[in-house]
């Protein structure tokens, strides 16, 4: 199990964090965007979001977004933010809303 180091967050941000037994880390829908600067404000590359929720103790997951270096393998990491929080406001968002009671980020 892999913990992920959060210290480098706002304690808002890092409050409202969930991390589960296996070291992933997923934030409220509400606090994503905030999740989301946080991260890319520290320096990280916002790798991708999937859409989660725990209906009956079973988990439904939907993956959301996921962000590609550029041709040469480089990540751009005001790139990678501005493509997670335009993967939050597609146009087909609210229809799966339901299963986003949690997003997963992940990150380097």
């Amino acid at each position: 199990m892999t913990v992920r180091d959060l210290s480098m967050l706002p304690d808002d941000v890092r409050d409202a964090a969930r991390v589960r037994e296996n070291g992933e880390v997923e934030w409220p829908l509400a606090d994503t965007p905030s999740a989301i600067d946080a991260l890319a404000g520290a320096g990280r590359i916002v790798l991708g979001l999937d859409l989660r929720s725990y209906p009956d103790g079973n988990t439904r997951e939907i993956s959301w977004s996921a962000f590609e270096p550029n041709s040469d393998g480089v990540a751009d990491i005001e790139e990678a933010r501005q493509a997670a929080h335009a993967a939050l406001a597609r146009d087909n968002f609210a229809e799966y809303r339901p299963l986003a009671e949690w997003v997963l980020i992940t990150w380097q």
